[in-house]
């Protein structure tokens, strides 16, 4: 991975393990995504890309949800699904990518049982 890569994917993961404000987070997460969707693009075979993609939705999810905004998070939420599933069934044996799917599927669920679906 570039260099720039991993300045964001550790910019990423500070902010993802801080409770920063939720604007603050916000923008730092939305730029995370941004870089980790432009590299996967420019590298779709990277798998470590698209997984960093993925955790970048599901951490936007996470973000929106506290922030009450459950539509939005529920997209974010599926879009982490859309990229992880295919990520664990090529790898089956990943423990971390099925822990992180089950953890995507267990956000969709609770929000679509707020929303009554």
């Amino acid at each position: 991975m570039a260099a720039r890569s991993r300045y964001f994917l550790e910019q990423y993961r500070v902010c993802a393990s801080r409770s920063a404000p939720i604007p603050a987070a916000l923008e730092s997460l939305n730029g995370a995504r941004a870089v980790f969707q432009h590299l996967s693009e420019m590298q779709p075979g990277d798998v470590a890309l698209q997984y960093y993609l993925s955790l970048a939705n599901r951490n936007l999810g996470l973000a929106r949800r506290a922030e009450g905004q459950l539509g939005v998070a529920l997209d974010n939420f599926k879009t982490a699904l859309s990229i992880l599933a295919p990520l664990v069934a090529a790898a089956p044996g990943n423990a971390q990518w099925q822990s992180d799917l089950a953890d995507v599927n267990i956000n969709i669920g609770e929000i679509q049982h707020i929303q009554g679906d």
